[in-house]
């Protein structure tokens, strides 16, 4: 009958308990807010720093498979981006070589271009030249 007393009680007391922790906490925040002038996230940032540097926690674990193959991919990882690197050195190197090879074939073109229009100049003055001397022997021609 005793033990059915305490385990009714111990529900209400664990309630009651964290009721009062509530408003104690709530009491603490207002109380800091208003007396202290430090807002709560202050507060709660110095509380959790100053319990962070009071507990220390060391954690180190065997090796296993799994953490041998996340250091392997990590190496893996690291190789790729080297090659990355070097990768995308030799991609500049390549756009540096099609500009410079992109100017002399341009050039060129501009240079045959100049040689075809200069040509069919002299092939227009050429024409123009024969025809000025065929004409001026047919005039001879029809006038003798």
């Amino acid at each position: 009958m005793q033990n059915d007393k305490i385990l009714k009680m111990k529900p209400k007391f664990l309630f009651n308990l964290t009721i009062f922790l509530f408003f104690f906490f709530l009491f603490l925040l207002g109380y800091s807010k208003i007396i202290l002038r430090i807002a709560p996230t202050d507060l709660v940032s110095y509380s959790l720093a100053s319990l962070g540097s009071a507990v220390g926690v060391s954690v180190s674990v065997p090796p296993n498979p799994y953490n041998t193959i996340a250091v392997q991919l990590q190496d893996w990882q690291n190789k790729l981006i080297e090659k990355e690197k070097t990768l995308n050195q030799k991609e500049l190197e390549l756009r540096q070589k099609s500009v410079i090879q992109g100017e002399i074939i341009s050039k060129l073109i501009v240079a045959l271009l100049g040689i075809i229009f200069l040509l069919v100049l002299i092939n227009f003055y050429l024409d123009f030249k024969f025809r000025v001397k065929i004409l001026s022997r047919g005039k001879k021609n029809f006038v003798s």
